[in-house]
């Protein structure tokens, strides 16, 4: 009988660990909530960080980020209560 799908990508990732001798690298994601930048580094397992690779943006702006903003503040003020 075979693997679900689900299982054979998770064998998949383990095995592309093991290739690569378990060393796998860590997102760091960080965004200003004043003006919405978003700021993205791969960071090894000692925290150094990586240099990009050619041509790779390693920020970006959230588009409408005001309305997103507003959006989940008043997501939030609702799950509190507040309107």
């Amino acid at each position: 009988m075979g693997s679900r799908p689900d299982q054979q990508k998770e064998q998949a990732l383990w095995q592309s660990i093991l290739d690569k001798e378990g060393k796998k690298n860590h997102l760091a994601i960080f965004t200003n909530t004043e003006t919405g930048k978003v700021r993205y580094f791969w960071q090894d397992k000692s925290g150094n960080l990586l240099p990009p690779k050619e041509g790779t943006l390693q920020e970006f702006t959230i588009p409408e980020f005001e309305t997103v903003k507003s959006t989940f503040a008043d997501g939030l003020n609702a799950l509190k209560g507040n309107k």
